[in-house]
């Protein structure tokens, strides 16, 4: 959870709770709320927070999110269509979906022009569900915003000069369980896709490989990442590095296909930059995906213009919080909540 002032340059509170891990369909559990409840409880006992309206962030496990295309000209207006399209695609009824999309604008498919859509898609017994848990927490849900357009404000924020706002960037937020990639391009989205890479992939390497049990595996993983460079054990920094490179092959994969999709569906305009944020992310992981993309790379700091008092553990982590908070920052100040509803990415 994060809360800055009213005018977004100085940060009120901040504080994160670790919640148990989650299954898919396990969203709402009884197990699950309870632990939300009390984590949310705790963080507003245990930190400066000011008032109950807060903004809640949905991701992926909530979301239906794709980009697809429809005809330029259509006898059917562009809502309708978008319907159509989801009623193939949804898991449940499109009746029970509530829908929003970005038209990132027309793209060339054979000898046609269509335009080209990023849909957002949750059940809306599923936003029942988010709102009654933090009711229940103390609460009172302001907005949903969905984790890409945290993300986009969150880098926008960082990025502040016309240059970068004008050029396109690509968006690494590796998380607990999936990775988020995005392109943003003139302050909007141009292409979302989640991948399944994240650091309990990354645990799973390494128990597997040094055949530890996964917790310990984790516990090695982070206490290496921790220490300074001239501290660490060369053999364990070996045997890390070893069991991870498999995994990071795969998500440098996902990610030269990203930028291939680009490059052919916008043509003209090529990637500026990768940022590299999500609580998995380092300068060495930043280098090595720049490098491998042949694109300037940087670690994401969000609080890079945000007052604060003292350093922040694991600033990359808090790209989707602090994006959160930005949206409602010519408002009074509010608690800003991220990760409450779904696993932490």
């Amino acid at each position: 959870m994060v809360q800055l002032s009213q005018d977004g340059s100085r940060l009120q509170a901040l504080g994160r709770r670790e919640l148990p891990p989650c299954e898919e369909g396990d969203l709402f559990s009884p197990q699950r709320r309870k632990a939300i409840i009390e984590a949310v409880g705790a963080l507003r006992m245990q930190c400066p927070f000011r008032g109950r309206r807060a903004v809640v962030v949905l991701n992926d496990r909530q979301l239906l999110i794709q980009n697809f295309r429809v005809p330029r000209v259509s006898e059917l207006p562009l809502a309708q269509l978008v319907r159509r399209e989801l009623a193939e695609r949804l898991p449940y009824p499109v009746e029970e979906a509530e829908i929003r999309y970005v038209n990132v604008g027309e793209v060339r498919q054979g000898d046609r022009f269509h335009r080209e859509l990023i849909v957002f898609a949750a059940q809306r017994s599923t936003l029942h569900d988010i709102v009654t848990v933090l009711d229940q927490a103390g609460l009172q849900i302001g907005a949903m915003d969905v984790e890409p357009a945290t993300l986009i404000r969150s880098v926008l924020h960082e990025y502040r000069r016309d240059e970068d706002r004008l050029s396109r960037t690509l968006v690494v937020h590796i998380g607990a369980t999936r990775t988020a990639v995005l392109v943003v391009g003139e302050q909007r989205p141009l292409l979302i896709k989640y991948v399944m890479v994240g650091g309990r992939q990354f645990d799973r390497a390494v128990a597997d490989h040094l055949d530890m049990d996964l917790r310990a595996a984790a516990a090695l993983r982070r206490h290496h990442g921790d220490r300074r460079a001239d501290r660490r054990d060369p053999d364990v920094m070996r045997s890390v590095n070893e069991a991870t490179r498999p995994v990071i092959e795969k998500l440098i994969s996902e990610l030269a296909m990203c930028c291939r999709y680009y490059s052919v569906t916008f043509r003209g305009t090529p990637l500026a930059r990768v940022v590299v944020g999500g609580g998995e992310a380092d300068l060495a992981l930043a280098r090595l995906i720049s490098g491998r993309l042949n694109l300037p790379g940087d670690v994401s700091h969000p609080f890079r213009h945000v007052t604060v008092r003292g350093a922040i553990e694991d600033e990359a982590a808090w790209g989707v919080a602090l994006g959160a908070a930005l949206r409602e920052r010519r408002r009074p100040a509010t608690a800003t909540t991220a990760v409450e509803t779904g696993a932490a990415l």
